[in-house]
């Protein structure tokens, strides 16, 4: 799990599409998964229909809520293990979790050397090589109290990508998006993937 790319995490991915032998996949990343899936989207197109991006940062590191440099720092000790659980919560409830969700579920679940893959993995690839995700349509879900995805940046894929990408935002969510409002993600998704043209869909 050294000197990767996002490319090894994508031919990762495509290696299961084709053992699975279920592509063209639509597939859903959450965060950091989303450049993972849009680095396949770029890297093997035969294999991917669609992308699904949950709670995807925005292009640009956002400078505002409370400074990027918090936010970075919140991350970090919001996984680390040596912390009282009562200071890791409000570091989770900082930069992942809406104001009254409970932020004790992602209290366990952090692994360090992943977290060390994943982010060396990243700054091995130049967000140029997988931001556009090749030319599957896109779906955008975001948070709407997401700081890595402030107001500003909330129709930056519209803009920059026109009707191939669409952003939908779910109330009473941050960055945690997932497990915060898991059935209106679900729900968005099977909305979104019944309104794909017959060719994009499956």
């Amino acid at each position: 799990m050294t000197a990767l790319s996002l490319h090894d995490f994508a031919r990762d991915i495509a290696a299961v599409i084709r053992h699975e032998n279920r592509g063209p996949a639509i597939l859903v990343g959450h965060a950091f998964g989303s450049w993972v899936a849009r680095t396949t989207a770029v890297d093997h197109p035969k294999l991917v229909r669609a992308v699904v991006m949950v709670a995807a940062a925005a292009k640009a590191y956002p400078a505002g809520f409370s400074g990027a440099k918090e936010l970075s720092e919140a991350v970090r000790k919001s996984g680390d293990p040596t912390l009282p659980k009562s200071e890791r919560l409000k570091y989770l409830r900082l930069a992942f979790f809406a104001p009254g969700n409970d932020a004790s579920a992602w209290l366990k679940g952090w692994h360090g050397e992943a977290d060390e893959a994943q982010s060396a993995a990243g700054r091995a690839t130049q967000q140029s090589e997988w931001w556009v995700a090749g030319t599957a349509p896109l779906l955008d879900l975001q948070g709407a109290l997401d700081p890595f995805k402030p107001r500003s940046a909330r129709n930056e894929l519209i803009e920059e990508f026109g009707d191939r990408a669409t952003v939908v935002v779910i109330e009473n969510a941050s960055h945690a998006l997932l497990v915060e409002q898991p059935t209106a993600v679900v729900e968005a998704i099977v909305a979104w993937i019944g309104r794909l043209p017959p060719s994009e869909a499956r």
